[in-house]
């Protein structure tokens, strides 16, 4: 149940090769969108494979898959494993973080921010706005050479994606990124290597669950209230949760 919710709470502390890719099929189909399910139920195959979020998603495993094992020096199943959960943010663990190098830890870092599909039970920013920031990227590229009254439009899926949501989605992005930024900092205040504590407030801002060994009882008042503040809005998102607080200030103040 903790697989198909991308919740990661399990008895097992390490997943090992005996049983270990029944949960790295469940993982990888839980961070796909919901509505995929209704495609598949449909026969709709060929949608399912055009989807950017399932093809992004799949990229990002390979990329992220080649680039830890060279950091490793190994090419293995667990490591794959360790990919998948960090990327669809379910959080189970088949190595040791605490053993993995600087680059390693980084890495899983980015993948626990890029996150799951959007539509899925997973975390993170989400496959579609990275895919939208991308191809707005791909689509200012365009403009530089090409005639000032030329149309260039981004598009999913033969659908032109509006302006608004192009820039929703880039807002998050630098919202997220000052958050990271400043809760890790201060994390590491508290004698935590910057890699560490950014590892540490990706997972938590992602509700990924992975640890380097920071979450712990013993771990101090103030970054433990910062973890947890960045769960809470990784879960809620924190555009919402800004809505809410600008609606509630302007509401006392009109009293």
């Amino acid at each position: 149940m903790t697989t198909i919710s991308t919740g990661g709470f399990s008895r097992i502390s390490f997943f090992n090769n005996g049983y270990i890719f029944v949960p790295l099929i469940l993982m990888f189909i839980s961070a796909q969108p919901l509505a995929m399910y209704y495609l598949l139920f449909r026969g709709k195959l060929r949608e399912i494979l055009r989807d950017p979020q399932l093809t992004s998603f799949v990229l990002f495993t390979i990329i992220g898959f080649i680039l830890i094992s060279i950091t490793v020096g190994n090419i293995n199943s667990e490591t794959l494993f360790q990919v998948i959960s960090a990327l669809s943010t379910t959080g189970f663990s088949a190595i040791n973080n605490k053993l993995l190098s600087d680059p390693a830890k980084f890495a899983l870092s980015i993948l626990m921010i890029i996150g799951a599909g959007f539509g899925s039970t997973g975390g993170g920013l989400k496959q579609l706005r990275i895919v939208i920031i991308f191809k707005s990227i791909l689509a200012n590229i365009k403009r530089l050479y090409m005639p000032k009254d030329a149309v260039i439009q981004v598009k999913i899926r033969d659908k032109v994606v509006p302006s608004f949501e192009i820039m929703f989605a880039y807002t998050l992005l630098g919202i997220y990124v000052i958050v990271l930024i400043v809760s890790a900092y201060i994390v590491s205040l508290y004698g935590y290597s910057i890699v560490d504590s950014f590892f540490e407030v990706s997972s938590a801002l992602a509700t990924t669950g992975l640890s380097v060994g920071i979450s712990s009882p013993a771990l101090p008042i103030i970054p433990k209230l910062i973890l947890i503040i960045d769960m809470w809005l990784g879960r809620v998102e924190i555009i919402p949760f800004i809505i809410v607080l600008t609606n509630l200030y302007y509401s006392i103040k009109k009293r």
